[in-house]
């Protein structure tokens, strides 16, 4: 069930987009009415746990039709800005990585010492290794 947003003007659509996230979210925080989900408060402020965030996601993704980072609710953490980003996502263009091509991205050598002896240093060099990969 996607959302049919094709007939709504260009300039309704942010809020249109907004009653569709805001409506989502109050169903997932178990709220009844989705007024009573602020669009600019946190979603965890509004009492959202990991679990829900990937329920929200998972929702999310069948409604926008096709695949969403894992961190989207970390990403863009209150309604307006995931409203702002499915309006970027389904009608500015914006591509997202598929995740195979994720998955096939050469992989980091990491050494096998605990976190705790590596220096700061040494993490931030393996972190910018692996980044330049994706």
């Amino acid at each position: 069930m996607t959302w049919r947003l094709d007939d709504v003007p260009a300039a309704d659509r942010t809020e249109a987009l907004t009653d569709l996230v805001r409506a989502e979210v109050a169903r997932v925080i178990g709220l009844g009415d989705a007024s009573e989900v602020s669009t600019t408060r946190g979603l965890f402020e509004l009492g959202m746990d990991s679990l829900m965030a990937v329920e929200l996601r998972t929702s999310l993704e069948k409604r926008a039709g096709r695949p969403l980072p894992a961190t989207l609710t970390f990403n863009y953490p209150n309604v307006t800005a995931l409203a702002g980003f499915f309006e970027k996502l389904l009608f500015g263009g914006v591509e997202l990585r598929p995740a195979a091509v994720l998955a096939a991205a050469p992989a980091v050598e990491v050494p096998v010492t605990p976190r705790e002896e590596l220096s700061e240093e040494h993490l931030e060099r393996l972190l910018a290794e692996k980044l330049k990969t994706l």
